[in-house]
This record gives C-alpha cells, structure tokens and sequence, in this order.
C-alpha cells in the first residue's frame, strides 16, 4: 500500500512493473488542492520484501488530471498516462515518461 493512503485515492487502478520494480497508479489521489489529480507509486523489491522508493505526480498537474490512469514500464522507464489532462483542449489527454534511479 502507499505510505500516504487516503479512501477513494483508487491506489491500484494500474500497475505496471518490470525487473525488481513495480508502479502502482492512484489516479484519484489528491495533490495538494487538486483534487484527482494522481499519483504513481514506485516500489523497488528487497531482500525483506517491497520498499516505496518513489511518488511521482505531474509537475503541471492540475485538478481532475487523472495521472496514472494507465502504466507502462519498461526496464527503468515508467510511462504514465493521464486521461484527462488539458493542453490545447480540454480533457485532451498527456502521456509522462519517468526514469528511475536504482537506490
């Protein structure tokens, strides 16, 4: 589970994961004062089990964004989908690419 869970956050919405790591979308979690803007959680398997390392969130997120309604990973790379994301027009949709470091 994310280690700042809240109800209605949706932590497990998508989930992608390759080699020793795993992504864990929350597209409803709530950054700051936007509501459902979204959150990636990163999670890196140890010895004694499965450690957040990360949370990712849309620096230009906003509002209703809906980050990590869908995921990819690919070795270090996480792709992270955010359905209703505005740009030119309303609800147009964004796609973000990550890299994570191995601690």
């Amino acid at each position: 589970t994310a280690n700042d869970a809240k109800p209605g956050d949706e932590f497990g919405h998508s989930v992608a994961m390759s080699g020793d790591f795993i992504a864990v979308g929350a597209r409803r979690a709530d950054i700051g004062a936007n509501k459902d803007q979204g959150a990636v959680y990163v999670f890196e398997r140890k010895r004694n089990g499965w450690l957040q390392i990360s949370k990712l969130t849309a620096s230009n997120g906003q509002t209703g964004d809906e980050f990590a309604h869908s995921l990819a990973a690919d070795g270090k790379r996480i792709a992270v989908g955010a359905n209703l994301a505005d740009g030119a027009v309303a609800n147009q949709g964004a796609a973000h690419v990550y890299q994570i470091d191995k601690n």
